[in-house]
């Protein structure tokens, strides 16, 4: 365990800030620890820390205790989770001193987290795959002869098509064909949720992480559905990142970053919940439900648009089959009334 004190102190009476870290190198993943030992003073008794949304991006708060060691004497412990992929530089730590009708503001000291790869040694030496060559291969101009030719057989066949169907005596009736249901994604994430929020109470250990990958990854297929990214493929920060440049709506960022951070907390820091977690994030999805009911109506509408126009197309397709098919049935039976 390694640790890291800094000191930063202000005015003739000093108040001061002592910042410890619980290691010197972290993973995508790992929760870390930061001890701030705050001194005050007569002049300044009290003190306030930011709230818990202060640490964001690469950065999810996990728990906060506070421990008054005396009557000028206060220490508080973060726990921290670290999703960057790099080297980072934390940033001070502001830290409100006040009373008597007066308040000061003191930093903690810049903390760096040294980021630990998990990829092979292979990767870091640049020993990867070699790079094929791009191939260019050249195209030559019978190639666009034979395809003009293709092209005014198939334009004098449609044209034949055609004059026998307008030759023919009679035509079968047109039946508007049935639209298949449109998969609308709020009701299967709807029922992803509801089926987990089902097994909540039969939760044993060995449960938990199934159970929270696929309540993630039914907000990830929500995602991919509604906002076109590739959410199952990418990590919670990239997914939350692409949301804010689609400009979701911020009630919906921040509903699915409790539910993902969960979903990665079980997954990648061996984070062990219970059921009343588990009941507090189906809660969460179900909140994420709801503010996406409200605010996708407009990029649902446009899916189920985009649905329903795919498929009045490809049936358009199947119905002009038929109606060929037809042309030559009654070619044939034509045919066979002519006395030989």
């Amino acid at each position: 365990m390694f640790f890291f004190v800094f000191v930063l102190s202000k005015g003739a009476q000093a108040q001061m800030v002592q910042t410890l870290l619980s290691q010197d190198s972290v993973r995508i993943g790992d929760p870390f620890r930061i001890t701030l030992l705050i001194t005050t003073n007569t002049e300044f008794p009290e003190i306030k820390l930011p709230d818990s949304d202060y640490f964001r991006g690469e950065l999810f708060e996990l728990n906060r205790q506070r421990f008054k060691k005396s009557t000028y004497l206060d220490s508080v412990v973060l726990d921290l989770q670290y999703f960057s992929i790099g080297d980072t530089l934390l940033a001070a730590i502001p830290i409100q001193l006040y009373g008597n009708g007066r308040d000061t503001v003191i930093l903690s000291s810049r903390i760096p987290l040294f980021f630990q790869t998990v990829l092979p040694d292979s990767a870091e030496t640049g020993e990867l795959r070699p790079i094929k060559p791009i191939f260019e291969f050249s195209r030559p101009w019978w190639h666009y002869a034979l395809l003009i030719v293709v092209l005014l057989i198939i334009g004098l066949l449609s044209l034949a098509l055609w004059k026998k169907w307008k030759e023919s005596d009679s035509h079968e009736p047109e039946v508007e064909p049935e639209l298949p249901p449109f998969p609308d994604p709020l009701e299967t994430l709807s029922g992803t949720i509801e089926g987990l929020a089902s097994q909540v109470s039969r939760l044993v250990n060995e449960d938990y992480p199934p159970f929270y990958i696929e309540l993630g990854n039914a907000i990830r297929t929500y995602m991919e559905e509604v906002y076109r990214i590739e959410a199952l493929e990418m990590t919670s920060f990239e997914i939350l990142r692409g949301l804010q440049a689609y400009h979701a709506h911020e009630s919906l960022i921040k509903a699915a970053r409790v539910v993902l951070r969960e979903a990665d907390q079980v997954k990648f820091a061996k984070f062990n919940p219970t059921q009343e977690m588990a009941r507090h994030a189906v809660d969460t999805a179900r909140e994420f439900y709801q503010v996406a009911t409200r605010e996708d109506r407009y990029r649902i509408n446009q899916l189920k648009l985009e649905f329903e126009t795919s498929v009045r197309a490809s049936l358009g397709e199947k119905k002009a089959g038929k109606k060929v098919s037809g042309i030559e049935i009654m070619e044939t039976k034509k045919s066979e009334e002519i006395p030989s």
